[in-house]
């Protein structure tokens, strides 16, 4: 007899036969939800080539909702690799953490009704996305720039300010609204309270 299986790969004892490599949790869910903590997977000790590329994607919910997601990745001696950055309705991560000895990845705000928060291990080395992550600023206060930031992307036209206090100088760049500023040094101010996209650099 054939078995016709369903578009969406939901057929357990046939998908689910082997190692673990991923996930799905449904909203409403008001905790914080593990993706992954410890080992990446191994599927056996004579593989050549074990899961590399964690994928991470959201669907459903309110129009533009996300969830915010923290990772964290390490090797031997203290070494540690950070992220936070938001999912969601068209932004989905696609991280090489197959290459770290230990993660521990987990969505950190909730699930509303009707999201879908997914998650699963990837053969691909090589892919990775640019990760986004959210900040509401108050002008003339100094902000750190998150781990990996590459781009500030204003949400009002502005001065990004930035902060270089052990050369005793700032530099100042003049943004419109929506503008992709480079992040040139690690700190910065601007002179509007706005809203500030960081553009991160993938794993």
């Amino acid at each position: 007899m054939r078995r016709h299986y369903r578009q969406n790969l939901e057929f357990p004892p046939e998908l689910a036969s082997g190692a673990r490599q991923g996930g799905k949790f449904n909203g409403p869910y008001a905790g914080t939800l593990a993706i992954w903590k410890g080992r990446p997977p191994i599927l056996t000790t004579g593989d050549l080539y074990n899961p590399a590329s964690l994928v991470i994607s959201m669907t459903g919910g309110p129009v533009g909702s996300t969830v915010t997601i923290e990772f964290e990745g390490g090797n031997a001696w203290g070494g540690v690799t950070n992220r936070v950055f938001q999912i969601g309705q068209g932004l989905s991560a696609e991280l090489q953490a197959g290459q770290f000895a230990h993660i521990n990845c987990r969505a950190v705000t909730p699930l509303e009704a009707g999201q879908e928060l997914f998650f699963s291990w990837t053969y691909d080395p090589v892919n990775k996305s640019d990760l986004y992550q959210y900040q509401a600023v108050t002008l003339g206060t100094n902000y750190n720039l998150p781990e990996a930031c590459s781009h500030i992307i204003p949400e009002s036209a502005c001065n990004i300010i930035f902060q270089i206090p052990q050369f005793g100088t700032t530099f100042t760049k003049n943004a419109s609204a929506g503008d992709e500023i480079p992040a040139i040094w690690g700190a910065f101010q601007t002179n509007v309270t706005q809203n500030i996209i960081y553009r991160l650099r993938g794993i």
